[in-house]
């Protein structure tokens, strides 16, 4: 949870523009090819966090290879992205959570939350109104080349 913002707060610095960055597990569950978008993408369920916002990266503080680097398996993930505006038009709101380092993690300023619904008090995003929204909108900017699926 933001350290001094409450949930239903959206951080209006943050453009509309901003790429959101996301770890994205490199499996047939995780990522699909969108027909009708010709790309692959996300599927809903990675979007999905029941009990808590959604952990994502700015991508005017990193990079998406920042975000992958940052993971305890750094190489592990693919790399997806939808711009605040997406979030925000399917009722989410954006707000900074820089992670400050500790012992065992390097500090993240990128870090951010995008929170669901406000009936939603966890903060997870809404199942089918907004999860599944946002990651239809949602593509992968970088790749996993270890990956056995769907690059191999």
């Amino acid at each position: 949870m933001p350290k001094a913002l409450p949930p239903d707060v959206d951080d209006l610095t943050i453009p509309s523009g901003e790429l959101l960055y996301v770890r994205v597990f490199p499996d047939k569950d995780s990522v699909i090819f969108d027909q009708e978008l010709k790309r692959f993408r996300p599927t809903t369920s990675v979007l999905k966090s029941r009990d808590e916002p959604l952990s994502v990266d700015l991508s005017s503080i990193s990079t998406p290879q920042d975000t992958r680097d940052r993971a305890t398996i750094p190489k592990h993930f693919h790399i997806a992205a939808f711009t605040a505006a997406t979030a925000r038009k399917y009722g989410c709101r954006v707000v900074r959570d820089p992670d400050e380092a500790t012992a065992t993690t390097s500090a993240n300023p990128a870090h951010a939350l995008v929170f669901g619904n406000h009936e939603n008090r966890s903060g997870g995003l809404k199942d089918n109104s907004q999860s599944r929204r946002i990651a239809h909108e949602a593509w992968i900017v970088l790749w996993n080349q270890d990956a056995d699926w769907p690059l191999r």
